[in-house]
């Protein structure tokens, strides 16, 4: 029997046999000296569809072996005891972080079988010099890591699909899920939401909060980092890395994001009480690194901040905030509280209300919308930040491209989930987009809702609304 005759008999349930023909399938053409090939033949048998299907296997793998290496510190381990120069022995590996040698020869051979990281004949290990931030402190790493915190509801997701399993998920399922998304949100907002979005909502917005005597509210709050920040105001300061990195090399992220804001300064997230900023070619989104801490610019102390958030755990957070001498923030409280269901003294309190990426996740988005509408004063501004999307898949396929589906995908095992789990729930979803946002938010009152580009938020949609 030939070996492209043995891929009809194969079992499915063979993995071992299954991975030994779709190495030999990705694999070269033929030898140089023309002999025979392997993965030219078998794949002469297999249609391109079906081709697809193994990569996103294979791709799908690979994310979870990356996240594996990221929460173990593999990478940082193998960059800090090997180089191109100076190979790395999977024991040297082991030994750095503290894990056992047979996993670690193993994790390493995947990651060298993926192209992720180099190996030599004497199967020894390094990064490439280019490639040891990305894969150390690179915000595209933060793709991987989703799919393993969201398949651990796996199970779960496929009970309620079934017509009589229960109705959605909690909150509390995804408690890492949420710590992900925090420190992505954070990275992401943290250069933007003082210089650009305050603007967006209205030109005379941060003239406003300085002077003082503002209230306002953020709903969906988690960790209390907008809030924060508003009130205190944002931490940045200029870092230098011998090794910049080029984040133009990142397929469907940088695309959209190298014409925005070329050669910016860009900041970072909070990584053991400091911050930095990093000069990144034709990029802004931001990354991790460990500088010490610099001065304070954009702040609004005279100015009264409040944010709620449904999750205990995440206010609990928020309240644990403090400043760099370990004083509390003034001006500044989180509570535990539905927005649907929001203090009835409220009524006309809040100058200006905020939601970011949390509408969608709620059961009932349309009675949280009304209470904003509610403790909005009249002339308040309401801005809601949401997921870019048309309401329709088909031109959402057609706009945005396999990003679609991976934003369809979250909100498959996560969003949809939490905002079914009652009897009333609208189940909007991730993708719930344009159309549905704008006749929610008019139905909650507002009568002139304006979309703003946001094209420092690329993948989403500002949402500007006045109570008139």
């Amino acid at each position: 029997m030939s070996p492209s005759s043995k891929l009809t008999y194969l079992h499915p349930t063979d993995c071992w046999y299954w991975s030994f023909h779709l190495t030999y399938l990705m694999g070269p053409n033929e030898s140089e000296s023309g002999e025979f090939s392997f993965s030219k033949t078998a794949m002469a048998e297999i249609t391109n569809f079906q081709k697809r299907l193994m990569q996103i296997g294979i791709h799908g793998t690979m994310a979870s072996t990356i996240a594996l290496g990221h929460k173990l510190h593999l990478f940082e381990a193998l960059a800090k005891v090997g180089s191109e120069e100076n190979p790395a022995t999977p024991k040297q590996v082991a030994d750095e972080s503290g894990c056992k040698e047979r996993y670690v020869k193993e994790w390493l051979s995947a990651m060298a079988a993926g192209e992720i990281i180099e190996v030599n004949e004497e199967e020894k290990f390094w990064i490439p010099k280019e490639c040891v931030a990305d894969l150390t402190v690179g915000l595209a790493l933060q793709f991987s890591l989703f799919l393993p915190l969201l398949l651990k509801s796996y199970d779960n997701v496929c009970k309620v699909f079934r017509k009589d399993g229960p109705l959605g998920l909690r909150y509390s399922d995804f408690t890492g899920f949420y710590q992900t998304m925090s420190s992505l949100s954070e990275a992401m907002h943290k250069r933007h939401l003082v210089s650009d979005f305050l603007p967006a909502l209205g030109a005379d917005i941060p003239e406003r909060l300085k002077g003082g005597g503002m209230k306002c509210l953020d709903v969906g709050c988690g960790n209390g980092f907008h809030a924060a920040l508003l009130e205190h105001g944002e931490k940045l300061i200029r870092g230098h890395r011998r090794n910049p990195v080029d984040f133009s090399k990142w397929a469907g992220l940088a695309l959209r994001w190298a014409e925005l804001e070329p050669q910016k300064f860009i900041p970072v997230r909070r990584v053991l009480n400091c911050d930095a900023r990093i000069s990144v070619p034709n990029c802004v989104m931001s990354m991790p690194v460990k500088f010490d801490f610099g001065k304070v610019w954009a702040t609004f102390p005279k100015s009264n901040f409040t944010g709620i958030d449904i999750t205990l755990e995440a206010v609990q957070q928020a309240n644990q905030r403090r400043k760099d001498d370990g004083s509390t923030f003034d001006n500044l409280a989180f509570m535990q509280m539905n927005g649907g269901e929001m203090e009835a003294n409220w009524t006309n309190k809040y100058d200006v209300v905020t939601i970011f990426d949390a509408c969608h996740d709620q059961m009932r988005p349309d009675l949280c919308l009304k209470e904003i509408y509610r403790v909005l004063k009249p002339g308040g501004v309401f801005g809601m930040l949401e997921v870019k999307a048309s309401s329709n898949v088909y031109t959402d396929r057609k706009e945005m491209g396999e990003l679609a589906s991976h934003l369809y995908g979250v909100s498959l095992l996560h969003c949809l989930p939490v905002g079914s789990n009652s009897p009333d729930a609208l189940g909007l979803g991730t993708m719930w987009g344009k159309e549905k946002a704008k006749k929610s938010l008019m139905q909650a009152g507002f009568t002139n809702v304006n979309v703003v580009p946001t094209p420092m938020f690329p993948f989403n949609d500002l949402y500007v609304c006045k109570k008139e």
